[in-house]
């Protein structure tokens, strides 16, 4: 078969307007990786550090899932300067990796600013993406104050499936 490599950078994300700065890269091939045991690589990076690699089969996409979301009154985490700030929240929607490492952002909104009632554009996200199209499998869906240092701070997230 034909020799299938991925590449992954690591980059430090920086300010808005400013260039992220690269912190590292390995190469990866495919059939290594199934090869190895829980089809996982690790491999040494040159200014230290260790990069892990993990494959995993998914089953081809069974299309997309539309979402439409909307906040009311959400708590105001920001209270900015004279306590008259408002939140600049967006939402993430994260998936539980099978692993146990922990919940993966899979899809993310933009910020709307200083707002406690934000009505966030659609967004669509592959179900092979989200869920390996197991319309049972856990998802998060978390709603975040944004903040320029990026410590964004979490207003709240609920657990659920497609399926419900």
């Amino acid at each position: 078969g034909k020799l299938k490599v991925i590449n992954v950078g690591i980059f430090d994300k920086m300010k808005d307007g400013e260039t992220d700065k690269a912190m590292g890269s390995a190469a990866f091939e495919i059939g290594d990786i199934l090869g190895s045991k829980g089809n996982i690589t690790a491999k040494r990076l040159r200014n230290g550090g260790v990069l892990f690699a993990k494959v995993r089969h998914v089953p081809r996409a069974d299309g997309d899932l539309y979402i439409k979301l909307r906040g009311f009154n959400v708590k105001n985490v920001d209270r900015g300067f004279l306590r008259r700030g408002k939140s600049d929240p967006y939402f993430e929607i994260s998936h539980l990796e099978d692993d146990s490492a922990g919940w993966t952002p899979v899809a993310r909104s933009k910020k709307i600013s200083h707002t406690l009632n934000p009505c966030w554009k659609p967004t669509e996200v592959a179900l092979d993406r989200l869920c390996d199209n197991d319309r049972d499998k856990a998802i998060r869906i978390s709603v975040l104050d944004h903040e320029r240092s990026g410590k964004h701070q979490l207003i709240g997230s609920v657990e659920a499936t497609v399926n419900t």
